[in-house]
């Protein structure tokens, strides 16, 4: 069978030969001391007929640095030029300026080949420290390629193989990120079986690419939690064996022209042979709803061979912040202000936000995005205007959430 996915984590696998300013030291890639930009770069790697390349990668970023990612591909003789895969941080992404050539264009973070199959490729990390001089950590890098030849598929059942693990629907979340959210939503899925309290919309921001969706950015956000997490193209066989191991996964559906993620988290053999697929799909109006059961065939025919594998943590981790903030009522505008160490915060539409808050209900929940939450927009003043749902003498959590951060207060409400 074809080597479809390639890592680097260890030591072994950064040669020397192919590092510039950079050097690998406490189980991560790093600069040198002193150098504010480093490379490393692979050697050619062939494949055989490659449609489609993916990359990844898991980086600590403080604030100010950046991890830039860069691939090219050759078909027959020629190499294209290379192509801006991501300019990469916890907290922002910058545009790309070369994201097509005349082999291959950048799509969601995955190369596509235009008209031939790629027959090698190069991956290049560039390494970018801030001001200060502080350095990214770069722990894990990969890629995974699909091909045009016949994957072998391994047939073995699975019985009774199935991993706990929440659903969230994706119509409870904010519309406003509706292209982001079956990812966001399977991606938590993951995440928050682990013990993580993630919200849907936090990990939307980090999945964002542009107005679009970016596949590596959203192992990347996982990553930012320590786990280990990338992106690959796999057969069912590698998904079976991902439940097999205790490893739930999020996998990209085609159906009726219509793509969505869904989490994949057991798989099981009745007695008459009949193989089954549980998933956890955000397609639902509730999240009680989103447990489905599909047989293997159908998943079959709706797979595209995209995944997302996020396995055990074995970093520390860089999570965004959530930030403590403080709600003041406002006598002049009627509304509240929203303060951040101490200081007004109004809210800017000039960059991608969330804003919403909790309905209270007595309830308890697994986890915090389980609970009941209203979105609304900040008011012309930039201010926060409860909306009129919320209850008298409620108790109420307001989030606002962006990319890289969120900003979290709690306000009672005036008793009317």
């Amino acid at each position: 069978m074809c080597k479809q996915r390639y890592l680097w984590t260890k030591a072994e696998d950064f040669a020397p030969e192919c590092l510039e300013d950079v050097l690998f030291e406490e189980n991560a890639l790093v600069l040198k001391e002193d150098c504010y930009t480093g490379i490393f770069e692979t050697p050619e790697i062939a494949v055989e007929a490659w449609e489609a390349l993916v990359p990844g990668w898991n980086a600590f970023t403080p604030v100010g640095t950046s991890v830039q990612v860069q691939m090219r591909v050759k078909a027959g003789e020629t190499w294209s030029a290379w192509l801006d895969c991501a300019w990469w941080s916890s907290v922002c992404a910058k545009p790309l300026k070369c994201t097509e050539n005349d082999t291959a264009s950048v799509q969601s973070g995955v190369v596509v080949m235009k008209q031939s199959f790629a027959q090698a490729f190069q991956v290049r990390v560039i390494l970018h420290a801030n001001g200060g001089g502080e350095s990214p950590r770069l722990r894990l890098l990969s890629v995974s390629g699909i091909g045009a030849y016949n994957r072998e598929e391994e047939d073995e059942p699975l019985y009774r193989r199935n991993v706990h693990a929440p659903g969230y629907a994706a119509r409870r979340r904010d519309p406003a990120l509706s292209r982001q959210m079956s990812l966001a939503a399977a991606l938590v899925c993951l995440m928050n079986r682990r013990g993580d309290d993630v919200l849907p919309e936090e990990a939307a921001y980090g999945c964002m690419e542009g107005d679009g969706v970016s596949v590596p950015f959203a192992a990347a956000f996982a990553g930012c939690y320590g786990y280990t997490a990338y992106p690959v193209f796999c057969t069912l066989a590698e998904l079976k064996t991902e439940i097999k191991n205790g490893f739930a996964c999020a996998a990209l559906l085609k159906q009726e022209e219509r793509f969505r993620w869904v989490s994949v988290r057991g798989m099981d053999t009745d007695a008459d042979g009949m193989q089954t697929v549980e998933m956890m799909d955000s397609d639902a109006y509730d999240d009680a709803d989103t447990s489905r059961v599909w047989t293997l065939e159908e998943f079959c025919k709706h797979y595209v061979g995209l995944a997302i594998f996020v396995q055990d943590k074995v970093d520390r981790a860089a999570l965004p912040e959530r930030l403590p903030g403080e709600l003041r009522f406002n006598e002049e505008h009627g509304d509240y202000t929203l303060y951040l160490r101490g200081e007004p915060c109004r809210i800017s539409e000039e960059e991608p936000y969330t804003l919403c808050c909790t309905v209270p209900d007595g309830n308890a929940y697994a986890t915090t995005a389980h609970k009941q939450f209203l979105f609304f927009r900040a008011d012309q003043h930039g201010g926060v205007d409860l909306p009129a749902e919320l209850p008298d003498g409620a108790r109420t959590t307001v989030y606002l959430i962006r990319r890289g951060a969120a900003v979290v207060c709690c306000v009672t409400l005036p008793q009317v």
